[in-house]
């Protein structure tokens, strides 16, 4: 699930907040190999990381993420600071995403300036729809047309 939230948010908000555009196909590559980090991948990662901290640079980098994650986590964190970001396991990865993307929300400004007022329902990305077992079903295109299609089983809370 947290794919599909980092999926929705770079579709939803990419543009509004400055970041570089990345494919899906190059963030999951990127996500579940372990290889260097490409510069767009960095050049995402520290924008939303500059947006916490404005002091975050090329120097800083990695140690601004690993303060970053000692937010939410301190076993991330510890993870993190010991194999550094392009070894760590695909969760970590994501829920490091997710977290940055979610402080947008709680401490970036400029960020809350252009969302104030918005109708809720235009902040989230809604279903394309649900089947006969109630799961609903949303889908995503990047830039280059990539579409991923995301399915939640149905739920008591809905």
């Amino acid at each position: 699930p947290n794919f599909a939230v980092v999926c929705s948010f770079l579709e939803k908000y990419e543009s509004l907040l400055s970041l570089p555009e990345i494919s899906f196909d190059n963030l999951e590559k990127w996500i579940t190999e372990q290889r260097p980090m490409c510069h767009t991948m960095k050049d995402l990662l520290m924008g939303l990381l500059k947006r916490w901290k404005s002091s975050v640079n090329d120097e800083r980098f990695s140690r601004y993420l690993v303060k970053f994650c000692q937010t939410y986590s301190l076993e991330d964190a510890s993870q993190l600071e010991k194999l550094g970001f392009e070894k760590c396991d695909i969760n970590l990865k994501l829920r490091l995403m997710k977290a940055l993307m979610e402080q947008q929300f709680d401490t970036n400004m400029k960020f809350k300036d252009k969302l104030d007022g918005m109708p809720p329902d235009l902040l989230r990305v809604q279903p394309i729809g649900r089947d006969i077992y109630g799961r609903k079903y949303w889908s995503f295109m990047d830039k280059d047309m990539n579409l991923r299609v995301f399915c939640k089983a149905a739920s008591d809370d809905d």
